[in-house]
């Protein structure tokens, strides 16, 4: 089907468009197209075996699986234009080369929303998304889970072979509520950010968990390479770097390109790696600041060398790291090396993804004085923080639901 016309096509769940392994069954150009309520599969074709759009594509309540592209976006390949994705399942998808499910090459800023991409493939970057529009890419409230990256890395720099979930090169990149979590790559193994040209590319990261993800090599969560990470209010937690180094975190600049980190509010916890940095690592050669922490805590992780944190730092105040190792740049206000962070496992605690609770007897609860509460008024639940006598880590103990957000995820 090739739509070279603005229209909008609402179906039915009952309603398949099947491309019978052997064609693309939707092609769109460049116009704006709807459509709603419809399930593509088993399309086949080089870019976007399930759909390839060049304009402007929503899609609501559709489902695209079983799609295989030999080349790029498993299930759709965006190559201009921009896309809206609202209650949109991709899984099972697959593609040769990058983009799994997903070949985002767009000319504007798109979103997905309330989504699921579960269990895609690729064979060089990007199990789930391949993200090099340059564009603004908002991911709220969805699930990106059980998605792979195949390849493993040639004689150069990580060009292949890297984000299990997301693979993010010069672009903007904003995830929020959402649930990063089983992907695997070689390198990041949730999520690669890199940067590659004389760009921004940056994750901001909010409300959400980066869980049991992969990297044969380093970050198993996270691996930011030259880029910028903005993290507040996530819980990074059973990730693996199987081989070397940042279980929940992978630091490195580029050859061309320093990383900047900023770690808010975030629960690092029960991560490991084969060699330093089970929870963050911070690889050498990269500059003093790369690294800021603010009311962070970093426990329990594993690693040969430096299990929690391996780096100079730059702290803000208010932090636990569990076994501070070889790490520099504390302050007084940050709670002393072995401190017990009392922290119980990764469980639901409301919201719309798993986090890891303190005890009420920890020391990360009423910890912060008023004065450095405010700028984070809401924990990763979104349940709202107090003014005053507020908790270190992601998660706010005594933190209230907002009334009106009361049934925004169920009954809790």
């Amino acid at each position: 089907m090739s739509l070279d016309k603005g229209l909008t096509i609402l179906g039915n769940p009952g309603v398949i468009l099947d491309g019978n392994n052997l064609v693309r069954p939707v092609t769109v150009a460049a116009v704006q197209v709807s459509l709603s309520e419809l399930t593509i599969q088993r399309g086949a074709a080089a870019d976007g075996a399930g759909i390839f759009s060049a304009g402007t594509l929503v899609l609501t309540d559709v489902v695209l699986r079983n799609n295989h592209a030999s080349n790029r976006g498993g299930a759709l390949f965006v190559s201009a234009g921009r896309f809206a994705l609202q209650r949109v399942e991709l899984s099972d998808n697959s593609a040769v080369a990058d983009g799994g499910a997903l070949m985002d090459v767009g000319t504007g800023a798109s979103s997905i929303a309330n989504s699921r991409m579960l269990n895609n493939v690729s064979g060089a970057a990007g199990g789930a998304i391949r993200h090099v529009s340059r564009q603004l890419l908002t991911i709220s409230n969805s699930v990106i889970s059980g998605n792979a990256v195949t390849a493993l890395p040639g004689p150069s720099l990580p060009t292949v072979a890297q984000g299990g979930g997301i693979s993010s090169e010069d672009g903007l990149l904003n995830i929020s509520g959402s649930t990063i979590s089983g992907n695997k790559a070689f390198y990041g193994g949730g999520i690669h950010v890199q940067i590659r040209a004389l760009l921004v590319s940056r994750l901001d990261l909010s409300e959400s968990a980066i869980i049991n993800n992969t990297a044969l090599s380093d970050g198993g969560g996270l691996f930011i390479f030259g880029a910028t990470l903005n993290s507040t209010n996530n819980t990074l937690s059973n990730n693996v770097a199987a081989v070397a180094d940042g279980g929940a975190i992978a630091i490195d600049w580029s050859g061309l390109f320093f990383p900047t980190v900023r770690l808010t509010n975030n629960t690092i916890a029960y991560n490991r790696a084969a060699v330093n940095g089970g929870g963050v690592s911070v690889a050498i050669g990269a500059a003093n600041d790369t690294l800021t922490i603010k009311s962070s805590v970093i426990v329990r992780n594993a690693s040969a060398s430096d299990p929690d944190l391996q780096g100079d730092f730059t702290s803000l105040g208010f932090n636990l790291v569990g076994t501070r190792g070889t790490s520099s740049g504390y302050i007084g206000s940050d709670l002393a090396n072995g401190t017990p962070s009392q922290l119980g496992n990764l469980r639901f605690n409301g919201g719309p993804s798993l986090s890891i609770a303190p005890s009420a007897t920890s020391p990360l609860v009423n910890v912060i004085p008023a004065a450095n509460c405010p700028g984070i008024a809401r924990d990763q639940r979104g349940y709202q923080r107090p003014p005053a006598n507020c908790d270190i880590g992601a998660l706010e103990l005594e933190g209230v639901l907002p009334p009106n957000e009361l049934f925004a995820n169920g009954f809790e």
